[in-house]
């Protein structure tokens, strides 16, 4: 973005890029934002419609959100793949389920980061479906079978950012059913952020998000 920012106490920022937070969204929620707007961009870049059966590959923020949106502004018939057990719960407890044996989908979203993940996603993409990536695998090349692509009449694209839909991402909040402080598994004051960067790297088995709240005292003090 070409500007200064991250932990600093004060920035400059265009006015016209800032967006009220609804009356009700709880702080926890509001941090958000920024990723629930990526998905919800990559939702609607997928065409899905109302009531369509699409497939989610990746548990992690962006997969939990665009299941999240999916299910409420669409009421899709979510299923989702994850090999992380905790992060499969959680999409369960969302309201998706696990894909049945064989089944393919006429739209797939890929949110796994992995190649493993690319391909599964492919897999399960049938005929003329259409197929998002919102993940970055961070890999030189991730292998894919054109051919396949090409035979079965499939679209493959990607999707980056936000534009155009902050003000509907923040609606979506401001709903209630989509509440992705469901994710934040450790709570630091800013006191204790040299605990906090450590814990965002070890990712131990069980961490999601991790949430630094400089202008409170976390009283319930989860962390290590």
């Amino acid at each position: 973005m070409n500007r200064d920012g991250a932990l600093a106490e004060q920035l400059r920022f265009p006015a016209g890029s800032a967006h009220q937070v609804p009356a009700g969204v709880a702080v926890e929620d509001a941090v958000f934002a920024e990723p629930t707007a990526v998905a919800l961009r990559a939702v609607l870049r997928s065409g899905a419609e109302d009531g369509s059966r699409v497939l989610v590959v990746g548990g992690g923020t962006l997969g939990w959100l665009a299941a999240a949106v999916f299910l409420d502004l669409l009421d899709c018939d979510v299923a989702a793949l994850d090999p992380d057990a905790g992060r499969m719960q959680r999409l369960l407890s969302l309201g998706a389920r696990g894909p049945e044996e064989g089944e393919r989908f006429d739209f797939v979203l890929e949110a796994s980061g992995s190649p493993s993940g690319v391909s599964a996603a492919l897999d399960r993409l049938g005929p003329s479906g259409r197929m998002v990536v919102i993940s970055l695998t961070g890999a030189g090349s991730v292998p894919v079978d054109l051919d396949r692509v090409v035979v079965n009449d499939q679209v493959v694209l990607g999707s980056l950012g936000s534009p155009g839909v902050w003000g509907q991402a923040l609606e979506l909040l401001g709903r209630g059913r989509v509440r992705p402080s469901t994710l934040v598994t450790h709570r630091y004051p800013l006191a204790a952020v040299d605990q906090a960067v450590p814990a965002l790297r070890r990712r131990a088995p069980g961490t999601g998000k991790i949430l630094v709240l400089p202008q409170e005292q976390v009283a319930d003090e989860r962390h290590e």
